[in-house]
């Protein structure tokens, strides 16, 4: 009977010892759910942004949806009512130029046939954007028809794009053109593999 017990707890364990560590990436700390108004989100998967040929590590990322899953095209289009979010913490010194010139990347491998259309809310989104210290936190709310930008020590800025911006932004990370696809795979948690679906 013993046995069986310590068996059991053995397992509880190392299960709650991975989650743990699941939500800790080089140093930068995610707690496994958090509030965002009245939604309660959970974290979806965490991992590193990495740039370059030589793999320096950007900045350590989050995401919180409101229901885990693998599945990209999920997320990206569930009801744009179902709040997501993603937590970022830089790992380094990164000028504002260079971030916008990614952010511009990535929307132009994602926006399609919409790019035209979202290129005014786009820009108002890149007004938003300033360089980062290492160590600084960056988070995307977002919400039904906008997204927030917390921008380290400045003013949180609500950016009213609609859920089209918001679907373009976040396939940055998640969409069939990423910046970086290591990241999507660890942002799905796909496990090392990087198989979802």
């Amino acid at each position: 009977m013993k046995n069986i017990y310590f068996f059991k707890l053995g397992i509880f364990l190392s299960i709650f010892i991975t989650e743990a560590r699941a939500s800790e990436v080089v140093g930068a700390q995610f707690p496994a759910q958090k509030k965002v108004g009245d939604q309660t989100l959970v974290l979806n998967g965490v991992g590193v942004r990495k740039a370059t040929l030589f793999k320096v590590k950007v900045y350590t990322g989050a995401l919180y949806v409101s229901e885990k899953s693998q599945d990209d095209d999920h997320i990206l289009n569930s009801d744009p009512k179902a709040t997501k979010e993603m937590d970022t913490v830089f790992l380094r010194d990164v000028d504002a130029e260079k971030i916008r010139e990614t952010w511009k990347e990535g929307f132009q491998k994602n926006c399609k046939g919409e790019c035209e259309r979202l290129a005014p809310v786009f820009a108002q989104f890149l007004l938003a954007t300033h360089g980062a210290k290492s160590g600084d936190h960056v988070n995307y709310v977002f919400l039904a028809d906008s997204v927030r930008v917390e921008w380290g020590s400045f003013p949180a800025q609500m950016i009213q794009g609609g859920k089209d911006l918001n679907r373009v932004l976040l396939s940055s990370w998640l969409g069939p053109n990423p910046t970086d696809r290591d990241l999507k795979s660890s942002l799905l948690d796909c496990g090392k593999e990087g198989s979802c679906k």
